[in-house]
């Protein structure tokens, strides 16, 4: 019999690892062209689109990145192969969605205002951050179609005597294999949900 893995390896490595790596990169970004940005960025706007929050983009960054890194720990729940796939393959399609727009929300913050002196005229460019939800998500498809199904190869035979009062028939126990998929229409579905939520 095959040895089961406690962690499936594509969901840590897609949806744990990668996000703190990109997380991390984006922040050693921010420091490689802070003599580009000003010493306060627009982090916040008011309902009339002008800014009224501003703090140090390396904060923003960094506190961004605490915030990836730490909604890429819920990863782990997917991560378990003693869950049934069917739950496994939605953790990670909303993980790495919302690590991909948070990351793509901090670039929505930051390259409108390269090169810019005044944050007060700062705008949000949400290309970048509808770029990072459509870069998580077509990563989660990715991730989860390398997802396998581990509980299939789970031992199925009955250990305990038979009770005389049911109904059993004699002889091996028949064993028993759940394999779940997920549609095309589902994983649209999922997705679409995903994105608009």
């Amino acid at each position: 019999m095959q040895q089961i893995p406690r962690f499936d390896p594509w969901i840590v490595r897609g949806t744990i690892i990668a996000p703190c790596v990109l997380a991390i990169a984006q922040l050693l970004w921010v420091f490689t062209v802070s003599n580009r940005l000003p010493e306060q960025i627009a982090t916040h706007w008011s309902g009339d689109d002008t800014p009224d929050g501003f703090m140090p983009p390396i904060q923003s960054t960094l506190m961004t990145a605490i915030i990836v890194i730490a909604c890429a720990q819920i990863g782990w729940l997917g991560a378990k192969t003693s869950m049934p796939l069917v739950v496994r393959k939605p953790i990670a399609i909303t993980n790495l969605t919302l690590c991909g727009f948070l990351i793509g929300l901090e670039f929505a913050l930051l390259i409108p205002q390269l090169d810019t002196t005044d944050p007060t005229a700062a705008r949000i460019g949400w290309v970048y951050a509808i770029a990072g939800v459509i870069i998580g998500l077509v990563a989660a498809l990715l991730v989860t179609r390398r997802l396998k199904d581990y509980s299939s190869l789970t031992d199925a035979t009955v250990t305990e005597q038979t009770s005389p009062v049911l109904p059993h028939r004699e002889g091996d126990p028949t064993p028993i294999d759940v394999s779940v998929t997920i549609s095309n229409g589902v994983k649209v579905a999922l997705a679409v949900w995903c994105v608009v939520s």
